[in-house]
């Protein structure tokens, strides 16, 4: 073998490596068909997202402060059995309701002032049927 023919060997070596595979024909009608049936994508279901059902409008319960009295308690209330009233201030949905809270005040004033504070913070009307004792 001589250096020419070793050297073209090796060239041809070196093309055929490197060298992409000949174009094909285009895939006939037929061959698409069946390419498309085995490599057929199924889609996934979509996730439905829907929206909740709107809540029905609860009936919204509003507290009231009754601010009431004088009242008597019947002079138990002093060593020498003075009358000495009280008025009450009570958080609740109605008159006869049971009261979320309430208080007994003894001055008139302090029990005004009272009422007016809580109902300014909570927000809430107040009932007021309450008169000086005086």
């Amino acid at each position: 073998m001589t250096a020419t023919t070793a050297i073209s060997k090796k060239i041809s070596k070196r093309t055929a490596r490197n060298s992409k595979p000949a174009p094909t024909a285009a895939p006939t009608v037929d061959q698409q068909e069946t390419y498309e049936r085995e490599n057929l994508e199924i889609p996934k279901p979509r996730r439905v997202i829907t929206l909740p059902e709107p809540r029905q409008q609860r009936e919204v319960i509003q507290n009231s402060l009754f601010f009431d009295g004088p009242f008597s308690d019947g002079g138990e209330s002093t060593h020498d059995g003075d009358e000495r009233p009280f008025w009450t201030i009570k958080v609740a949905v109605d008159m006869d309701a049971e009261a979320k809270y309430a208080y007994k005040i003894w001055s008139f004033e302090k029990a005004t002032n009272l009422a007016n504070k809580i109902a300014e913070d909570q927000r809430i009307e107040i009932i007021s049927s309450a008169v000086s004792a005086r």
